[in-house]
């Protein structure tokens, strides 16, 4: 398994709307969800109980999950020019709300509102090699 996550390394990209907390390498804490967001087919990597206990989790407060996602969403908002928290420079994880789903954020000019779905993103190697010590199953979806 170990070997199959050496293709995953956190993209140096940010064109992805879904991608709300910048390069790397998203889980969720939600089956459905995570069959919704496999629309075209894929698989869906499912870990057990990852170790994070040696790593750095930076989990935004409201304020700052606001100003995260309206930077990588390339929102039109003056939220998303802040600093970058120095949190995310030592972070390994970054843990979060997904935003809600139907929301048109660019047409409201908004922050999207946290859904109660959570997402982890390894954004480092440190987070990825953590990943890869705790695999359970892989689920292949596929699509008619």
């Amino acid at each position: 398994m170990e070997s199959k996550l050496a293709f995953f390394i956190p993209e140096i990209s940010s064109h992805g709307s879904d991608n709300e907390f910048g390069p790397g390498f998203y889980t969720a804490d939600n089956l459905c969800y995570a069959l919704e967001y496999v629309r075209i087919g894929g698989a869906i990597m499912v870990f057990k109980d990852p170790y994070l206990h040696s790593t750095e989790v930076w989990e935004p407060d409201l304020q700052s999950w606001n100003a995260w996602v309206a930077r990588w969403k390339h929102l039109p908002l003056e939220i998303a020019q802040q600093p970058i928290p120095a949190e995310y420079g030592s972070a390994d994880f970054i843990k979060g709300a997904i935003s809600s789903r139907g929301q048109d954020v660019q047409a409201c000019r908004g922050v999207p509102t946290p859904s109660e779905n959570i997402q982890l993103a390894a954004c480092s190697f440190k987070g990825c090699k953590a990943l890869s010590e705790s695999p359970e199953l892989i689920i292949f979806v596929e699509r008619a």
